[in-house]
């Protein structure tokens, strides 16, 4: 064999793991941390995209959702106007109906005023004569 002397423990180790098997741990520990962080991020990274899906989905669900309601805005406006003319359409016939007999009987009355008046005239002229 050689002549080295056996590796002894480093102080301070009281496994009496030699320095080489103490590195060669914290590499591997350091490896494990590693995965565990490329682990993490790849499931992370998947999320991320999971959530851009859905952020997009979200994007044109919204687009979509801004023109249907102007278009039901639109409708409802078309509506509104549609029976408020039918409103007044009722009202001014309304007014109408009461209004023609109303003028009817005044001119009616007017005429029979009128006729009576002239009646008068015609009989004091021939009193008068």
């Amino acid at each position: 064999m050689s002549g080295a002397p056996p590796a002894r423990p480093a102080p301070g180790n009281p496994a009496g793991i030699s320095k080489v098997q103490e590195v060669q741990l914290q590499v591997e520990e350091a490896s494990n941390v590693m995965r565990d962080n490329v682990s993490q991020m790849l499931s992370n990274y998947e999320k991320a995209e999971v959530l851009e899906d859905k952020a997009a989905n979200l994007t044109s669900e919204s687009k979509k959702f801004y023109k249907r309601s102007n278009q039901v805005k639109k409708t409802m406006c078309m509506k509104n106007a549609k029976m408020w003319m039918l409103i007044a359409c009722i009202v001014t016939l309304v007014i109408i109906v009461i209004t023609v007999p109303l003028v009817v009987q005044g001119v009616a009355a007017a005429r029979a005023l009128e006729d009576k008046r002239n009646q008068d005239e015609g009989k004091n002229e021939t009193m008068g004569n």
